[in-house]
C-alpha cells in the first residue's frame, strides 16, 4: 500500500474495525490478502468493500500504530498452541479431504491409507520387479491388497515356483502391525510411486486367492490348485469355493444351470458359446428354455467375426454371475460339487 499523506489528521481512535482491517489488507501482498478474505463471511466482505471505498488518508505514524495495535491484540488475546484441530483448520480447503485425512492419520501414528489405490496405476511389470526382490511373505501381502485383476496380472508374470509359493502364503496371511505396515508403504511409495487402507489384510484370504485365480489363465490357476491340493488340502478345498470358470457350469445341477442362464443376457450367452467345445455347448443349450435355445441357436448359426478376447470376457462375466448368484444363495456350488481338476480352457 502506498500510504498517502493525510489530508486531515485521522487517528486510530477515529477508525472503526472495518477501516482498520481494510487498511491492513491493502498493505500486504495480494495473494496473502486473498487467502485471508476467503475466510470471511459474505457480509464481512461487503463491509470491507465499503470501507475500502470510504477509507481516509492514513499517515505513516497512524499506520504504524495500527500495526502495533494488531500485534498487541495477537500477543495478548490468545495463546497459539499446536493441536490436531489446528492442523486440520490449517489444511482445510487447501488439500483434498482424503489427502488431509491421510496426513492427519500419519501424524497420529497410523499407517498410510491411500497407497493401495495409487498402486492400481503402476505398471504390472514394475510391481513384478519389486515382488521378485522381496520375501514371498511380503509379496503375498502386497498382492492381497491389490484388486484381483491387478493381482492376477502380476502373478501371471511370475515363474511357476514363485507363483505357487506366493499363492500358498496368501491363504495363510495374518494382519501385520502398524510399524511393519508403515515401513512397507514407505518403501512402496519410494520405489514404485517415486514420490496408504492399510488397516490389515482381508478377513477371508481364501476369497482373495480365489478371485485372483479366476483372473489367471486356466492352466495357471489349475496348476496352483493342484499344488495346493498336494501341500495343503484343507486350504485348497476352501479356495475352490471361490474359484469358478465358464467350463465349471457342467458341475452345477441342471436347476442351477437354468437359473444361471435365465439371469445371463442372451447376447452374452451367444458370445460365450462361440467356438465353444461341443459337449459343453450342448450342456448349456440344454439348460436354456425352448424359446431361448432357439434364439441362441439361430444367432450361433450366423457367421460373425468376433475377437478371442470378447469371447473370453463373455465367459468370464457368466462365471462371475454364477459366483454372485451363489453368494446370494440362488444357486449352489459347494466345493464337493466342483471338479477337483478343472478342465483346460
Amino acid at each position: 500500500m502506498k500510504v498517502r499523506q493525510p489530508r486531515e489528521g485521522r487517528t486510530i481512535g477515529q477508525l472503526d474495525g472495518a477501516h482498520k482491517a481494510t487498511a491492513l489488507l491493502l498493505a500486504i501482498q495480494k495473494p496473502l490478502a486473498d487467502r485471508i478474505i476467503r475466510q470471511f463471511e459474505d457480509c464481512d466482505i461487503r463491509d470491507l468493500a465499503s470501507a475500502a471505498v470510504e477509507l481516509p488518508a492514513i499517515g505513516p505514524e497512524t499506520f504504524e500504530r495500527l500495526v502495533a495495535e494488531l500485534a498487541n491484540e495477537i500477543d495478548t488475546a490468545f495463546a497459539v498452541e499446536g493441536s490436531a484441530s489446528g492442523a486440520t483448520a490449517l489444511l482445510a480447503g487447501i488439500l483434498p479431504e482424503e489427502e488431509m485425512s491421510e496426513i492427519m492419520g500419519e501424524l497420529a501414528g497410523q499407517p498410510p491409507t491411500q497407497i493401495w489405490k495409487k498402486l492400481a496405476d503402476v505398471n504390472e511389470d514394475r510391481v513384478k520387479d519389486f515382488i521378485v526382490t522381496e520375501q514371498p511373505q511380503v509379496a503375498a501381502f502386497l498382492l492381497s491388497k491389490l484388486a484381483p485383476v491387478k493381482a492376477a496380472a502380476v502373478l501371471a508374470k511370475l515363474g511357476d515356483e514363485l507363483r505357487f509359493d506366493i499363492s500358498a502364503r496368501l491363504v495363510k496371511l495374518k494382519p501385520i502391525g502398524d510399524v511393519a505396515m508403515r515401513l512397507l508403504t514407505e518403501r512402496l511409495g519410494s520405489e514404485l510411486l517415486q514420490g496408504s487402507d492399510a488397516s490389515g489384510v482381508s478377513s477371508d484370504n481364501y476369497a482373495v486367492l480365489g478371485a485372483v485365480l479366476n483372473k489367471l489363465e486356466r492352466t495357471q490357476s489349475t496348476a496352483i490348485l493342484q499344488r495346493l491340493d498336494a501341500e495343503s488340502p484343507k486350504d485348497a478345498q476352501k479356495v475352490r469355493k471361490f474359484v469358478f470358470g465358464f467350463e465349471d457350469v457342467v458341475a452345477l445341477s441342471s436347476e442351477d444351470r437354468a437359473t444361471l442362464f435365465e439371469q445371463a443376457p442372451t447376447e452374452r450367452t451367444v458370445l460365450a458359446l462361440r467356438e465353444c467345445e461341443p459337449t459343453l455347448a450342448g450342456v448349456i443349450l440344454d439348460s436354456l428354455s425352448p424359446r431361448a435355445r432357439r434364439l441362441v441357436a439361430s444367432e450361433l448359426s450366423n457367421a460373425v467375426k468376433v475377437t478371442p478376447q470378447s469371447i473370453v470376457d463373455a465367459r468370464r462375466s457368466i462365471a462371475d454371475l454364477a459366483l454372485a448368484l451363489a453368494e446370494r444363495g440362488m444357486i449352489s456350488m459347494s466345493s464337493g460339487d466342483m471338479p477337483a481338476e478343472p478342465s483346460a480352457q
